[in-house]
């Protein structure tokens, strides 16, 4: 994709290629950002595959490739099926191990997946940590929060876009808390 600068603050954004479309955008500076993050989306949604080579979140910050958002509802999922009806760490352990396991084995195991599967383990464990007092539930949620940031990092996304369901933006400042035990 070129930008060229013209007379008047003109921007061209040019030569996008999406599965075969030419697409040619004439907008000012200022629409400049709206214009990558819409082609940016465009060229997320053309892309074959889904390992992880694919997936690598290339998008203007703010928006999320949808094959990363849709992987990671996929762990978010498997989490929470992970956790209901799971009383103890070991129950919720061994459900978290063999769905990483079975993923891995049919070569499912993105890093987009295993964030959204870490995070709601953390989620779980954090509560669990707090609400009991436990040792091995406050282990598991340190533990947690280091892989998060493991995929997160490799993924190149900020905690705020890791929050995908409407209601996980109340952790923010309970994963805050959380990043400095881990330290």
């Amino acid at each position: 994709m070129g930008v060229r600068l013209r007379q008047h603050d003109r921007v061209i954004l040019g030569c996008a290629c999406c599965s075969g479309l030419r697409i040619l955008f004439d907008k000012t500076i200022k629409r400049r950002a709206a214009v990558i993050k819409a082609i940016t989306l465009m060229l997320a949604l053309a892309t074959p595959g889904i390992g992880n080579a694919q997936i690598r979140n290339t998008a203007v910050e703010g928006i999320i490739s949808p094959l990363i958002r849709s992987e990671m509802n996929r762990g978010n999922r498997v989490g929470i099926k992970c956790s209901v009806g799971a009383y103890t760490l070991a129950q919720v352990r061994n459900c978290f191990e063999s769905a990483i396991d079975s993923n891995v084995q049919s070569n499912t195991a993105t890093d987009a997946f295993m964030l959204g599967l870490y995070f709601t383990a953390w989620k779980y464990a954090s509560i669990n940590a707090e609400l009991h007092g436990n040792e091995d539930w406050t282990s598991a949620a340190i533990s947690d929060v280091r892989n998060v940031q493991k995929y997160r990092f490799a993924l190149g996304l900020t905690m705020a876009e890791v929050m995908i369901e409407e209601g996980d933006r109340v952790y923010l400042p309970k994963w805050n808390e959380w990043e400095i035990k881990a330290r």
